[in-house]
């Protein structure tokens, strides 16, 4: 790990826990906050996952906890509404998507308009959903990060990835 992101994990850490504290001090939860305070929180909770030193898990316990932190986290993000959740991760300005079949912001802004506003996220999309389709780089390294931590748990108990699993299942077939 550089130093720059060694400094910048335990920042984030620093603060992430700061506020952790002051949520269990006064005995709320994150949807007791203040709107600002609630984007604070998530914002360094995330970018504490982001930031941090990543290892293959050596027992499947391991894997299971890393799978645990990654789905609390985007569980997390869905108490945001769609403009918080813009605000925060802002969508890539990307505009080529239609030519080379890719998600771009145009693809992306129509997903995020067609949310209710003022509604939080977890009430009209699921997170996987929503960040498998969302054009932004930490949003597309966090999702990388989870589907990695669920291929361990697979491969750790002898399954097949689901990579593995999707591509073996098209074996054979003919169209």
């Amino acid at each position: 790990m550089s130093i720059a992101k060694e400094t910048m994990n335990k920042a984030y850490f620093r603060m992430q826990q700061r506020m952790a504290d002051h949520l269990q001090q006064e005995k709320m939860s994150i949807f007791e906050m203040d709107a600002h305070e609630r984007e604070k929180f998530i914002h360094a909770t995330v970018m504490c996952l982001m930031t941090m030193e990543c290892k293959e898990a050596e027992t499947a316990e391991e894997a299971e906890k890393t799978f645990e932190v990654y789905d609390s986290v985007l569980t997390l993000m869905m108490a945001l509404t769609p403009e918080q959740f813009e605000r925060m991760f802002p969508i890539e300005k990307k505009f080529d998507g239609d030519r080379w079949g890719t998600k771009d912001y145009f693809f992306t802004k129509k997903i995020m308009d067609s949310l209710p506003k003022e509604e939080m996220l977890y009430k009209n999309i699921t997170p996987f959903d929503l960040m498998w389709d969302y054009c932004n780089k930490t949003i597309r390294e966090l999702v990388v990060g989870y589907m990695g931590a669920f291929s361990e748990i697979r491969k750790l108990q002898g399954k097949p990835s689901p990579l593995q699993e999707f591509l073996t299942q098209g074996k054979g077939e003919v169209d």
